[in-house]
C-alpha cells in the first residue's frame, strides 16, 4: 500500500492483498484461485506479487480481462537472487519467459525498465481481443 502516497490527489486507491491492511482492503489469495469479482479501474498494479504466485498465467489472464492499462514488476531469475526460495518466492521466470506470459495473456509491454536487483518494472496495456485466440 505505499504506492498510494505517490497518486495525484484526486485519484482513488483501492488496495487488494491476502490479508486486510485496513477496512478498505479486497481480500483475495491469488494462489488460492480467487480474484476481485466486478472490478472497474482505470489502471491496475501489481507490483511484488508475481514472484509469489503458483499459477501466474492464470493471474495475468485475470488481469487481461480488466481491460485497462497494468503496471506490473517482476524480479527475473536471470537477473534477481539466487535465493528466491528463502524469499517465499513460488517461481523463476526469466526476463524472456515472463515476457512470453505476458504476451500470451494477452498483455503488451508498453514501456519497461530494470529498475534494481533484476526486477523489472513494466507498463502494459491490453492487446486486442482478435489477437489472443
Amino acid at each position: 500500500m505505499a504506492l498510494e502516497r505517490f497518486l495525484p490527489e484526486g485519484c482513488t486507491y483501492q488496495p487488494c492483498d491476502l490479508v486486510a491492511r485496513d477496512q478498505r482492503t479486497l481480500v483475495c489469495d491469488f494462489n488460492a484461485g480467487t480474484f476481485p469479482d466486478g472490478a472497474d479501474c482505470d489502471v491496475a498494479t501489481t507490483l511484488g506479487v508475481l514472484e509469489y504466485l503458483s499459477d501466474v498465467p492464470w493471474f495475468l489472464t485475470k488481469l487481461r480481462a480488466l481491460g485497462c492499462p497494468i503496471i506490473l514488476s517482476y524480479s527475473v531469475a536471470d537477473r534477481a537472487p539466487a535465493s528466491r526460495r528463502v524469499l517465499g518466492w513460488a517461481n523463476d521466470y526469466t526476463q524472456k519467459e515472463i515476457l512470453d506470459l505476458l504476451i500470451n495473456a494477452g498483455l503488451r509491454p508498453d514501456v519497461g525498465a530494470i529498475i534494481e536487483n533484476g526486477q523489472i518494472l513494466l507498463r502494459l496495456k491490453p492487446s486486442p481481443a482478435t489477437a489472443i485466440e
